[in-house]
Order: structure tokens, then C-alpha cells, then sequence
């Protein structure tokens, strides 16, 4: 494993038991790896989720028409 990936890791079990206490914070990284050990993940980044979720409002509101093309 790539230090700075350990390292990220570290930092996030750190900040999981910072906000939601050890016991916790050990129980949802120990989750993690059951669940998805061993496989390469990629996460989106804030601005990327912000803009899916502007995208999903947007959809939902659509009531109109549109086809592509030109006029």
C-alpha cells in the first residue's frame, strides 16, 4: 500500500473516532473492510457531489420538452 493512501487512511480512522467516538469510528472502518477490502476506490470529491445533486434537482423539476439539434 502507497504511504500517502495508509496515511489518508489513518487520517480518516482518526476523524471517525474524533466525531462519533473509538468504539464507533473502529466499527465503521472494520465495516468498510469487511465489506469492500481489498478493492480500489475512488471517491468524488465535495464540488463533484454538490454538482450531482444540483443535476438530480434539476431533472426532477424538468417538465418541459427538449430535443437536441439545432433550431
Amino acid at each position: 500500500m502507497k504511504s500517502e493512501t495508509r496515511d489518508d487512511l489513518d487520517r480518516l480512522f482518526h476523524r471517525l473516532c474524533t466525531d462519533f467516538g473509538e468504539a464507533s469510528g473502529k466499527t465503521i472502518i472494520r465495516t468498510i473492510i469487511e465489506e469492500l477490502g481489498g478493492l480500489r476506490l475512488s471517491f468524488p470529491d465535495m464540488r463533484e457531489m454538490s454538482r450531482e445533486a444540483r443535476d438530480m434537482r434539476v431533472r426532477a423539476r424538468f417538465r418541459g420538452n427538449y430535443r437536441g439539434g439545432g433550431m
